[in-house]
């Protein structure tokens, strides 16, 4: 019993358990879809293998139907049409088995999306919307006690109670037309809808399962609870039904994340600013200090040249110089010449380490522009996990078993082999998983059925054949066998 995200922005937990019965004949699944994320709760009814093989192929037919949407679709009409798809499989499948006559099934679903969750139930399967302790919505039982309850001739406690509680007036498999009853419901941060059988809300009073529900716990621990609960009433009774809920948690709509481009920029010219300044900074500080002075100054032997600190600069033109001299009888002082041999290494010194600032500073422009002009990375791709690599050797298998053979006995035989291999990878799949999943059940029957390895007189896979093995491939790609983002 897992906590599945989706990527709408909510979360689902999800039980089921037979009960007092011989076998569970509910269904369910959950699958992020083009149009939102989907929850189907389905309940079976019929005798024989026929409640389980209603729930599963209405899970089956709705998911199908939902996933090959585009996300431009209008999502009530989307559900009405996978409702009457799973209805039309349902009665078609009656028409080629007869011993199957007289299935059918009840299915409650919702589209999570966004702000909004739209819901379409047939019979008495439910969904509560829950905020905080309140039920804010609860879909109307399609059953004979359910009618009574709408006229005002019974409570709702008085219904569930009644002997004809279970006598439903909608289903689907039974009529060739059904008119499912949807719902489109406004969401906030922190609500739950509750979908379940009649084996959960049918074991006790509305307001015991809204408390139970509506618990401040995680989901596991609400789901866990709700059903142990349920069970411990339910074993006061001999054959007390089959029991299934799912919870979904919607959660608070992410903050839009800031590009990490801009601010990966921003540093950069924080960085670029900064290192212009000091070496602005250092460059004025170890630069040449100019000292003027006239012609007719007399200098000390300090003010001539400090090598640590200053370094006089004069005019070279000898002739001026000599011919200024000459006039004003002054002696002549050759500036062109410095009796200090380390002025010249110092100059030089001097001009290398501007040549060396001024490299750093070209070098962190070009650095900057490489990051302007670089190209986004993509996307890392999703990694597979052991889980993915056996289930996409399951399904490769799964649809070798298509291909026609010769004849009979030759299609028989390959179609063994492939059984063979499909359930040595299962087994190692099964120990992948650290729970009793429901749909690894149901995988692991099909997988097990003669129905996966009939075959027609001309070689060729059975209708019914191809029908479990389609069933098979969609639940296993549907199966949560990737790492989590």
């Amino acid at each position: 019993m897992d906590i599945l995200d989706s990527k709408w922005n909510c979360s689902v937990c999800i039980d089921s358990r037979q009960g007092g019965r011989p076998e569970n004949q509910d269904c369910y699944a959950c699958a992020d879809t083009p149009i939102g994320f989907a929850v189907v709760v389905c309940d079976g009814m019929g005798g024989g293998p026929g409640g389980a093989n209603a729930s599963t192929l209405a899970v089956q037919a709705i998911l199908q139907h939902l996933n090959s949407c585009q996300p431009s679709a209008d999502v009530q009409a989307a559900l009405k049409n996978a409702v009457g798809s799973a209805n039309s499989l349902l009665r078609q499948t009656v028409l080629d088995h007869i011993e199957l006559q007289g299935m059918g099934t009840t299915c409650v679903v919702a589209v999570v999306n966004g702000k909004t969750a739209t819901v379409a139930h047939v019979g008495d399967s439910r969904l509560y919307q829950v905020r905080g302790t309140k039920v804010l919505f609860r879909t109307a039982d399609h059953s004979v006690v359910g009618e009574m309850v709408r006229r005002g001739e019974l409570t709702e406690e008085d219904a569930r109670r009644a002997a004809n509680s279970n006598v439903i007036t909608r289903a689907l498999g039974i009529t060739d037309v059904v008119e499912p009853e949807i719902d489109r419901l406004s969401l906030a941060p922190a609500d739950r809808l509750a979908l379940c059988t009649d084996g959960v809300w049918g074991a006790m009073s509305e307001a015991q399962v809204v408390a139970l529900i509506s618990d401040n716990k995680s989901l596991r621990e609400v789901v866990r609870q709700t059903m142990d609960s349920v069970e411990m009433m339910g074993r006061a009774k001999p054959g007390y039904d089959n029991l299934t809920l799912g919870i979904v948690r919607i959660a608070a709509p992410k903050a839009p994340r800031k590009p990490r481009g801009k601010m990966f920029m921003a540093l950069l010219g924080l960085m670029l600013v900064a290192s212009l300044g000091l070496n602005a900074y250092f460059y004025m500080s170890s630069a040449p200090k100019v000292k003027s002075y006239s012609q007719d100054q007399s200098y000390s032997e300090d003010q001539q040249w400090d090598a640590k600190h200053t370094q006089y600069v004069a005019p070279h033109d000898d002739s001026a110089t000599r011919q200024k001299s000459t006039q004003d009888d002054a002696p002549h002082v050759d500036y062109s010449k410095d009796e200090n041999p380390d002025s010249n290494l110092e100059y030089q010194y001097l001009k290398r380490e501007s040549r060396q600032k001024d490299d750093t500073i070209r070098k962190l422009r070009q650095q900057i522009e490489q990051a302007l002009n670089a190209k986004p990375v993509a996307p890392t791709a999703r990694q597979h996990t052991n889980k993915s690599r056996i289930t996409e050797r399951i399904v490769k298998n799964l649809k070798a078993m298509k291909e026609p053979q010769k004849d009979k006995v030759q299609a028989t035989k390959a179609k063994r082999q492939y059984q063979q291999l499909i359930l040595k990878d299962f087994e190692q799949l099964k120990n992948e998983y650290r729970r009793t999943n429901k749909s690894i059940s149901d995988v692991e029957r099909q997988i097990n059925s003669r129905a996966l390895t009939e075959v027609s007189p001309d070689g060729k896979p059975s209708a019914k054949s191809n029908q479990t093995i389609d069933y098979l491939v969609n639940t296993l790609n549907n199966m949560p066998v990737y790492p989590a983002k």
